[in-house]
């Protein structure tokens, strides 16, 4: 889920340009710089917060192997990074260079909004899971602005 801690009318604001985006990257937490999976959402397609976000094997990228792919999955805890920003910049560029960033937003400058948690894998006996049993727990982001920082 996805919700906003501060700054209620500047998302809304944001919300009317074409150009803002909620991007998010996932990585592990024991690779925390290595983006493994994504989602890309443009801003005006959101109706409201909070949102909830599902995730699937479409959102995983395609350099990972399947044996990363079942790791990554089933037995590590993933680092989850939510940001509002403006790809304005990056569609000039790209109009003018005919490249395209695979991961947008990778200029600070460009982001307005962020959040980053976790989605750890809970297993073996704890919170009523059984022995061999192992489920991942949702996660929770609070949007705070980076406008001010």
């Amino acid at each position: 889920m996805i919700y906003i801690l501060d700054h209620r009318d500047a998302i809304e604001e944001s919300r009317r340009d074409s150009s803002q985006i909620l991007l998010l990257t996932i990585s592990t937490s024991s690779q925390p710089d290595r983006i493994i999976a994504g989602a890309k959402i443009p801003l005006i397609d959101i109706s409201r917060f909070p949102i909830q976000v599902i995730l699937n094997q479409g959102n995983i990228l395609p350099t990972l192997s399947k044996d990363e792919k079942e790791d990554v999955t089933k037995r590590q805890d993933l680092k989850v990074i939510a940001s509002i920003c403006s790809i304005e910049n990056e569609q000039q560029q790209e109009r003018e260079t005919s490249s395209v960033k695979m991961i947008p937003c990778q200029d600070t400058k460009d982001i307005s909004f962020q959040a980053i948690g976790y989605s750890k894998i809970l297993s073996g006996g704890s919170f009523g899971i059984g022995v061999d049993e192992t489920i991942r727990a949702p996660f929770s982001l609070g949007l705070t602005s980076m406008l001010q920082k």
